[in-house]
């Protein structure tokens, strides 16, 4: 009797649309609620899951997402389309699955995408609807070019990628993207006319996918051009010309210039690409294979590069959130699957909601909103079932450890109660720190793993110095000291808790892992020898550790060690001891 009823639920609680966009939405509403109130988890992630239910979920969203005054507008500017778009399954999908609409403008991005789709009938379906839903997304915050600061027509953007790809000056890759891939294609900063010029002027050795990127190394790095007028004077260096990219190419720039030009050669391919900021430096990103991105013109790696101003990433700004993307879209029916979760625990009650999206997790664990969706409807539970949801971000999120340390570091009050003892949390950061371990031969990119591991140590660090946190920064994160000041005894803890992480990873010799004990090893080495409190401390552990591999006939790990404490002490100013490394190298 109980799948009997299940079933006349799911036939009869598909809303009806009424005649306006709001009725639809008030009937659409009280439908599902009444359909899953008082319901479990199991038939709530049985209701999501079907056409039916997963239908009405997307259009209850789709309406809640324009708001009453979007509504309303929608309809009297595109009443024809948004009723069609409410009621096409594969549009509405790819329209709620392939990120947020720039800066949350979906009212926005639903009347650029009705414009199109009035426009263009074949947007209605296959590329040209992934690219009319990827432009809507990106244009619904105004576009604007590089060169000029002119405003970018959404419309003449979606035709023009559509003719090209007609006419087959795009990658052909081009045509397997999907929709949430095609917003940094379309989006691209440059001018139609500038990605015309790009694909005339590219060097023929790169034209092709997996060398597109190197196209940013046909800037000169210049920050004096050829007249003598420094890059700071802004547009006189360019002789007050509008930055395209022919301007660029001929004049030269620094590295935002480079990294901007190198995304929109990609873009002008059809390749995804888009400026990433790192400390002090302008990056970029792109596409360099299938669902693979890579760093150009990269200075500091994934762990520090982080979205760029004017461009819109799922989850929070990090740039790895665009690889964790990436790899959720692969599995696109996995994914919807997972957001139509999201959407019901919306209208579910709270009983439901922790089941439903650990299901959510578990269907597409790389979808980083069902997590923080998890963290919270956690909220009270005991410390067991927050310990077993870390457990499993550990082995879902093994590929993306900065992801699993911010979800570990927001469970921990949770695991370890108001006030742990300093025995607790030091278990549970060397519980998290093991987990980190285990990582590292999964990871492609050791950099994650070694920023991940940065995040848990100064969140430790700082607990070690409360008074002090500053300082403790400084020794785990390689910072020169400015003001800050740390006690000889903190000091020494604070390089002791480097010192235990560094040794989890040291065993690891001649492995990719090893890239992550270096990095984090050199890192943590600068910083300790620089702060005066822990720099004997410091020099004591850099010798230890070199004769250690040094019995261990790990002499090239030995001598590069000893290199750095060579460096390191020089740095410091402190002759004595520069003196005492330099005799400690030359032994070896």
């Amino acid at each position: 009797m109980r799948h009997i009823a299940i079933l006349f639920v799911l036939l009869f609680a598909r809303p009806t649309f009424a005649a306006t966009l709001e009725e639809s939405w008030n009937k659409s509403a009280k439908s599902i609620s009444e359909t899953l109130n008082n319901k479990d988890a199991s038939a709530i992630e049985k209701f999501a899951l079907t056409q039916e239910g997963s239908l009405a979920l997307l259009q209850w969203k789709f309406l809640s997402l324009l708001g009453a005054d979007g509504r309303k507008s929608l309809e009297e500017a595109q009443p024809t389309e948004s009723k069609w778009l409410l009621t096409d399954r594969t549009a509405l999908e790819l329209f709620l699955t392939s990120g947020n609409a720039a800066e949350h403008r979906w009212p926005d991005a639903a009347r650029i995408f009705c414009q199109l789709i009035a426009k263009d009938s074949a947007a209605k379906s296959a590329l040209p609807l992934r690219i009319a839903v990827a432009t809507s997304l990106v244009f619904a915050q105004p576009v604007k070019a590089l060169a000029d600061s002119a405003i970018i027509d959404p419309t003449a953007r979606y035709e023009s990628f559509r003719k090209w790809n007609d006419e087959g000056v795009l990658f052909p890759s081009f045509r397997d993207l999907n929709a949430w891939q095609l917003r940094y294609v379309v989006g691209s900063w440059a001018s139609d006319d500038e990605l015309v010029w790009a694909r005339a002027n590219i060097k023929p050795e790169l034209k092709v996918r997996e060398k597109i990127g190197d196209g940013a190394y046909m800037v000169k790095y210049r920050d004096v051009n050829s007249k003598g007028v420094s890059v700071q004077n802004g547009s006189e260096y360019y002789d007050g010309r509008p930055m395209t990219m022919a301007v660029i190419d001929e004049v030269g720039g620094v590295c935002g210039a480079i990294s901007k030009f190198g995304a929109a050669m990609c873009q002008a391919f059809g390749v995804p690409a888009m400026p990433v900021g790192q400390p002090g430096h302008c990056a970029f990103i792109w596409e360099s294979a299938p669902h693979t991105w890579s760093i150009g013109n990269n200075i500091s790696g994934w762990a520090q590069s982080h979205c760029h101003d004017g461009i819109s990433i799922p989850w929070g700004r990090a740039s790895w959130f665009v690889r964790m993307m990436s790899d959720a879209q692969q599995d696109r029916a996995a994914f919807v699957d997972a957001e139509c979760l999201r959407i019901a625990t919306e209208m579910t009650p709270i009983v439901a909601r922790m089941a439903l999206l650990e299901q959510a997790c578990m269907r597409s664990p790389m979808d980083f909103g069902a997590w923080q969706d998890r963290w919270t409807a956690l909220a009270d539970s005991s410390s067991a079932t927050w310990s077993a949801a870390v457990d499993h971000s550990a082995a879902a999120l093994a590929t993306e450890p900065i992801a699993f340390v911010q979800l570990s570091i927001a469970a921990a009050p949770k695991i370890l109660g108001a006030k742990p003892t300093p025995i607790e949390n030091e278990r549970y950061f060397g519980q998290m720190t093991d987990h980190l371990v285990e990582m590292a031969p999964k990871c492609s990119e050791s950099s994650l793993v070694t920023g991940a591991l940065m995040v848990m140590l100064v969140r430790e660090s700082e607990r070690i110095a409360p008074k002090a946190k500053a300082a403790a920064r400084d020794i785990v994160e390689g910072t020169k000291p400015d003001k800050s000041t740390i006690d000889t005894q903190t000091a020494q803890s604070v390089v002791d808790l480097c010192n235990q992480t560094c040794l989890k990873l040291e065993a690891l010799n001649e492995t990719p892992e090893e890239k992550v004990w270096r990095s984090s090893f050199k890192r943590m080495l600068h910083g300790a020898i620089l702060q005066p409190s822990s720099r004997d401390a410091g020099v004591k552990w850099a010798r230890e550790a070199v004769d250690r591999l040094a019995k261990a006939k790990r002499l090239n790990d030995a001598r590069w060690l000893a290199d750095r404490l060579v460096e390191n002490t020089k740095e410091s100013g402190d002759i004595d001891l520069n003196a005492s490394a330099v005799t400690l190298r030359k032994s070896l």
